[in-house]
């Protein structure tokens, strides 16, 4: 509990105290345990917001799904038939986001036209449906994949399709949203410690330049707690839709010049190091 408790003290002085920071120099990659604390707060806001937006998806689809006459699809070998359907049958969803989805199915014809045939506006993504293969267009890479039918694959009602969208509306959509959000972080925190060494290297500059005196390992080991707060002010402006370029960097940035004028903290730790443990050491050992 002791150990929460200063987890959260130590979350907190990254935030302002830049003199503190200056104060970790040489404690090694401590600040790994702060970054993990911020790696847990944008995991649940990434679960909250992803579990919201996909359920809802699934939710919209189940509708739309519903609002469709009675089908059967059935696979004889590497074919496949509806039933139940007219076709061809086109439809578009969710226009209200520029472009659309649109759903083309025809499993009658003999003649399979590309996908993008079925684009209506630029931005569409198209998915197309034949009696072998499914063809997906992507607008934004401006690519046609197709996927050929296999052997053994069931056939299914639309009431089938309705309860595994159910499902996923439900219990399975949560699951889906913690696993990509554990996912997602997971890439965040691996992609902010690489980067933080390319940011490390021009503070590294900075105080060659200006005879600080750091390493470019302990600037590293500062940085970790430095990238705290630019972090939760970028995620804060993206909640809000605002995107300011290259602002984590100017934040960090100014972060490591803010704890580089700490020079006379930096010596100050430099004799500690020579006879003393860290600070947290020392607070964990009075407890």
């Amino acid at each position: 509990m002791k150990k929460i408790q200063q987890l959260g003290k130590d979350f907190g002085k990254s935030l302002y105290d830049f003199e503190w920071i200056a104060l970790q120099r040489g404690t090694g990659f401590r600040g790994i345990r702060v970054l993990l604390a911020l790696g847990g707060v944008i995991f649940v806001l990434f679960s909250i917001f992803v579990g919201y937006h996909l359920t809802n998806f699934f939710a919209d689809t189940k509708k739309e799904v519903e609002s469709l006459p009675e089908f059967t699809a059935s696979f004889e070998g590497k074919m496949l038939r509806v039933d139940g359907l007219e076709q061809p049958f086109v439809k578009r969803y969710w226009e209200e986001f520029g472009g659309a989805f649109v759903l083309h199915v025809d499993t009658q014809s003999d003649v399979f036209g590309a996908s993008k045939d079925h684009q209506q506006q630029p931005e569409d993504l198209v998915v197309s449906i034949g009696k072998d293969r499914i063809s997906v267009f992507d607008s934004t890479q401006k690519k046609e994949e197709t996927f050929w039918f296999t052997e053994g694959v069931d056939s299914f009602t639309k009431e089938d399709v309705v309860g595994v969208l159910t499902k996923l509306q439900g219990f399975y959509g949560y699951v889906s949203a913690v696993l990509i959000s554990l996912f997602a972080t997971t890439l965040l925190l691996l992609w902010k410690l690489l980067y933080l060494s390319f940011l490390t290297f021009f503070a590294f500059l900075y105080n060659r330049l200006s005879k600080k005196g750091w390493s470019y390992l302990e600037l590293y080991s500062v940085g970790l707690y430095a990238i705290i707060c630019p972090s939760l002010i970028m995620i804060g402006l993206a909640f809000f839709a605002l995107h300011i370029p290259y602002g984590y960097s100017v934040l960090v940035y100014l972060f490591f010049y803010m704890i580089l004028q700490k020079e006379s903290a930096g010596n100050v730790h430099g004799h500690m190091r020579k006879g003393s443990v860290s600070t947290d050491d020392s607070l964990e050992k009075k407890d």
